[in-house]
């Protein structure tokens, strides 16, 4: 039963991932990952077991090196991405493509994300987040992304719609009430507009946001792969993921206080497109030691472990910036 659950669902997430080549990366980097899991934790005799059900017969000849440097020569394989593409191509004309029924489902589920949807997120230390603590925050326990936005709103006292729907959701997440989170933005907004001004323009979709308004929905901050996926910001706009959406250069600046391997690697990661795990490389980075399991695929699982880390330190300043962690530097999509 376990088994048929397993291919189920990696024949469904296919369904759901062959839509466009980036969706496909991810899942076949991802598959990879499970796949080397799996096997890093098999016993020899379940190795031996899965080679003999796959016909997977082998000599052990001693004595004798590997007759090419590249191993992968001498392996016959059929690629998952190859796979994938075709799966879309049949896809594309098939009945499933066309079920009004399953379509939302396949549509919606490379967004999906299972983990805790930070509706309500205390710190991990049980004090309450204000306004006050926000900038100090943002240099030590966020994401590149938020802290990334959260050096544009206090450079330029604006963000664009994208921008306030991702950076406000997250702060809402990690435990900036609503009263606060009202405070934060008015201090930044009225730098260059009235009070008035900001009262009619943005306070109500703070409100709206925490579901105080229109319909009373209580939305719930954005995960990693909404974000990887959603429109890319445009001139002006800094929503989005700084791995995905930054280049070479901006993505270099911004990763500021922290090592030149640690750095090269993370840049690498992302050039390859693996933005999650670039993003769990910085991290680790930032915080060395530090339990990084649950770090990858939503913003605020990256602030709650970063706060679960400073709070078990000697010396825990709540939220006030540790030595040596420079912010990072704001840039323009382009």
């Amino acid at each position: 039963e376990d088994r048929e659950k397993d291919q189920l669902s990696h024949f469904i997430l296919r369904m759901a991932f062959c839509h466009t080549e980036e969706l496909r990366r991810w899942f076949l980097a991802h598959e990879s990952y499970l796949f080397k899991h799996r096997l890093d934790r098999a016993t020899r005799e379940d190795k031996m077991h899965f080679m003999r059900t796959n016909g997977l017969i082998y000599e052990q000849v001693p004595g004798i090196s590997t007759p090419s440097s590249n191993p992968r020569s001498i392996i016959s394989c059929v690629h998952l991405s190859k796979q994938l593409a075709v799966a879309f191509r049949k896809f594309g004309g098939s009945a499933a493509s066309r079920d009004d029924r399953l379509m939302p489902v396949l549509k919606n589920l490379a967004k999906h994300h299972i983990g805790p949807d930070y509706s309500t997120a205390p710190v991990a230390s049980g004090n309450a987040i204000t306004a006050a603590m926000v900038d100090g925050l943002s240099k030590t326990s966020m994401p590149l992304c938020m802290k990334s936005l959260h050096l544009a709103l206090t450079t330029q006292s604006h963000l664009k719609h994208g921008g306030r729907m991702q950076y406000g959701l997250f702060l809402k997440g990690m435990g900036l009430q609503l009263d606060d989170a009202i405070e934060f933005w008015r201090k930044e907004f009225c730098k260059k507009i009235n009070v008035d001004d900001f009262n009619k323009k943005y306070a109500y979709n703070i409100r709206h946001n925490y579901g105080k308004e229109g319909k009373r929905k209580d939305y719930t901050p954005l995960n990693c792969m909404k974000i990887i996926t959603s429109d890319p910001p445009k001139q002006g706009e800094y929503h989005g993921c700084p791995f995905r959406h930054f280049d070479e250069h901006h993505l270099r600046a911004s990763l500021r206080g922290i090592g030149e391997i640690d750095k090269e690697a993370i840049v690498q990661l992302a050039k390859a497109k693996q933005y999650q795990v670039a993003c769990k490389r910085h991290f680790e980075a930032m915080h060395p030691k530090a339990n990084s399991d649950g770090v990858g695929n939503h913003p605020n699982a990256f602030f709650e472990e970063s706060r679960k880390y400073f709070d078990s330190q000697p010396s825990n300043n709540n939220g006030v910036t540790p030595p040596n962690n420079t912010p990072a530097t704001a840039v323009k999509s382009e």
